[in-house]
């Protein structure tokens, strides 16, 4: 019996050693399992931060890029808005240009047309006077006839 007993408190020993081995070895997986879903969790997390940054920094980019696409776009308007407004003033000095030479043509015109005008009116008085010197010659030749008859 004793043996017997001590069989069974050998047995308890080894029970309660396994009972206890199996319990560190059981806390000892839980643990390492804890320690793995808390090495999960800090992986997730940073993988969260990493996709969070790489979100923030294309987000960037694209904004950098609206940006300057918005800038190009005010620019090209602005430059656009502004060979409108030469192409206005060009036409409008063309026109002045076009108006300037339109009455420089007509005084000229009416330049010459006063020239020509005087022109024919000299011209009128000179036929004028080479007629009433040719009558006065005609008159002093008929008048030296006469007096040549006279005193023959």
């Amino acid at each position: 019996m004793n043996k017997r007993l001590s069989e069974l408190k050998q047995k308890n020993r080894q029970s309660e050693k396994h009972f206890l081995n199996s319990k560190k070895s059981i806390q000892e997986k839980l643990q390492e399992k804890q320690l793995e879903a808390e090495i999960r969790e800090k992986h997730r997390e940073e993988l969260r931060k990493n996709v969070d940054k790489e979100f923030n920094s294309k987000i960037e980019k694209t904004n950098a890029k609206l940006e300057t696409i918005d800038r190009k776009a005010q620019e090209l308007k602005r430059k656009r808005e502004q060979e409108r407004r030469i192409n206005i003033e060009l036409n409008a000095i063309k026109r002045r240009e076009r108006e300037e030479e339109a009455k420089r043509i007509l005084k000229a015109n009416d330049y010459k047309r006063q020239k020509d005008a005087e022109e024919k009116e000299r011209q009128h008085m000179k036929a004028t006077y080479l007629i009433n010197k040719r009558k006065e010659v005609k008159e002093l030749r008929k008048t030296v006839r006469n007096n040549a008859k006279l005193y023959k």
